[in-house]
């Protein structure tokens, strides 16, 4: 008998984990792996997801809850910054966190279906230090609980149809905002201020004005 179930899938990976590895020796590379597990694992727990599998340096884990898998991906990327603060100024650890929801094929202890590989391809095209998560996620989650920004459609590779992102909104994010609107209104205010300057150097001018009297004359 097949079963299904329908599940939100939540991928992590290391960012340049392949370039780092390269650089490791077999000690360091697994004090790597220990220190990515000792993050992230606890956080998973902590919000029930059931990691499925861990592929290199990505966990595959699934969740009953897409709220849950939501605040949990934002959590992870908390916990990573904190341990950068206080660890990793020569070599932080950063993550991704690609998120999507559906009925996936449950087989020998493993997922399988549009939502595992669509969380694959979100995880893919994420910015480091952020979640992105698609719009059956954003449509069943509890926005009272998750603040967000819609990303727009993205064609990932190999899904034949654009599919709809959103990120996590952080505090952060309103500091920028404000900035962006602050850099906006200064240009204004510079463009308004040369204008003015211009006129009055234009209509200053006696032979320019003069110039213009002419032309009007003519054209009207």
């Amino acid at each position: 008998m097949v079963i299904s179930k329908h599940l939100t899938v939540l991928f992590i990976d290391l960012v340049e984990y392949t370039h780092r590895t390269t650089q490791l020796n077999r000690e360091e590379f697994s004090r790597l792996h220990d220190t990515f597990d000792n993050l992230a694992k606890p956080v998973l727990k902590q919000f029930s997801g059931t990691i499925i599998k861990k592929i290199g340096d990505a966990f595959l884990v699934t969740f009953e809850s897409p709220t849950n898998a939501v605040l949990c991906g934002k959590k992870l990327q908390e916990k990573f910054e904190e341990y950068n603060e206080q660890h990793g100024q020569e070599q932080p650890l950063q993550i991704r966190v690609g998120i999507d929801s559906g009925e996936v094929l449950v087989r020998d202890n493993d997922v399988y279906g549009d939502p595992v590989n669509i969380a694959a391809r979100v995880e893919g095209i994420t910015d480091p230090g952020q979640v992105y998560f698609t719009e059956s996620v954003f449509n069943s989650m509890n926005k009272n609980e998750i603040s967000s920004v819609a990303l727009g459609p993205h064609q990932l590779k190999g899904i034949p149809e654009p599919v709809n992102l959103y990120r996590v909104r952080w505090q952060h994010d309103a500091w920028e905002h404000y900035k962006t609107l602050a850099l906006e209104i200064t240009m204004g205010i510079i463009l308004v201020i040369l204008a003015i300057y211009f006129f009055k150097l234009l209509f200053s001018n006696t032979a320019v004005m003069k110039g213009i009297s002419i032309w009007v004359k003519k054209v009207f």
